[in-house]
């Protein structure tokens, strides 16, 4: 199919519709296909679409989630189960069964969620055809356009495609920190003003979480819904404002709760790689919890040793942090 016949089939989507269910902002219709159409040309920006096969990644689900907080309310839940399952009857998306589930896969009408979705499903291929075209810059761009212009409100068109350029610009980023710790801030420099705080931060907790397993260093958790959201936060061990050092060596992944911990001083990680807890958790009125348990705690480590916690770093946070 040329590309005029996908720009069509892309602006044709079967999508429910409703002004008392969707917004203004998708101009009342559902957002979940074409928000996941638009991930995956992100994915092909990345060169991460090198077959026609799309598979069920965390960064797929990232991706989708983020355009989804750009056009409905903070209310409602994307579900990337939703679009996954049904573009399967818009002619180009072509749901692949795990083996052995066939029969449970033929038998799906509607989709409850990502598990049931994993359980049945392991991926979607694309047309052929049309993966040539999404993997084009020109044509890429040609059918991003379509999409953002059919299925969304005018004044939300630039802010998803500057979305678009920041996801680029963070997996870039985040790529740049993971393969040459010291030389990020380049990049930078290429980026819109406007923009590159977001690009930084983005990119900085994706290298952090990809290096941890999205797994906190102090205490162990580690928890990934059905949708990908994942309680891990990217921390820097001295802080950014200081010397604007994203080096992963620079940095933590740790859950909320022991974020907060260290940020405040009441933890602190010693030249061996353990937990140090401050006294004062023990002041009157404290409830610790599982916090007073880490004393002594051997930090999780990362899979790859060169990116192993800066001991100036961790040194300099106990020096000026942490409450002794």
């Amino acid at each position: 199919m040329p590309l005029a016949d996908y720009v069509n089939a892309l602006q044709r989507l079967r999508t429910d519709s409703g002004a008392a269910k969707y917004p203004a902002s998708t101009l009342h219709r559902a957002p979940h296909k074409p928000l996941l159409l638009l991930s995956v040309l992100d994915l092909a920006a990345r060169g991460e679409l090198s077959t026609n096969f799309v598979s069920l990644t965390i960064d797929l689900g990232t991706l989708f989630a983020d355009y989804w907080k750009l056009v409905m309310p903070p209310a409602r839940r994307g579900n990337l189960a939703l679009p996954f399952f049904h573009l399967k009857s818009d002619g180009f998306w072509h749901l692949v069964p795990q083996q052995g589930k066939e029969e449970a896969f033929a038998a799906i009408r509607q989709i409850a969620g990502m598990g049931q979705l994993r359980e049945t499903t392991i991926g979607a291929r694309l047309d052929a055809e049309l993966r040539m075209l999404i993997c084009i810059a020109e044509t890429r761009e040609q059918l991003r356009n379509a999409l953002i212009e059919q299925y969304f409100h005018p004044d939300h068109h630039e802010a998803l495609r500057q979305q678009a350029a920041i996801n680029l610009g963070a997996f870039q980023y985040s790529e740049t920190l993971l393969n040459q710790p010291r030389s990020g801030q380049a990049l930078l420099a290429e980026q819109p003003s406007n923009s590159k705080q977001q690009v930084r931060r983005q990119g900085f907790r994706r290298a952090i979480v990809k290096i941890y397993d999205h797994r906190c260093v102090l205490c162990g958790l580690r928890l990934v819904t059905e949708e990908w959201k994942s309680v891990a936060t990217a921390a820097h061990i001295k802080p950014w404002r200081i010397d604007h050092n994203d080096d992963p060596r620079n940095g933590l992944c740790l859950c909320g709760t022991c974020h907060t911990v260290f940020d405040l001083g009441l933890a602190g990680i010693t030249e061996q790689y353990r937990v140090t807890l401050s006294r004062q958790i023990s002041i009157d009125g404290n409830r610790a919890g599982y916090i007073s348990t880490l004393e002594n705690r051997e930090l999780i480590m990362p899979d790859n040793k060169s990116y192993l916690p800066d001991l100036n770093a961790l040194q300099w946070h106990l020096d000026e942090v942490f409450l002794r």
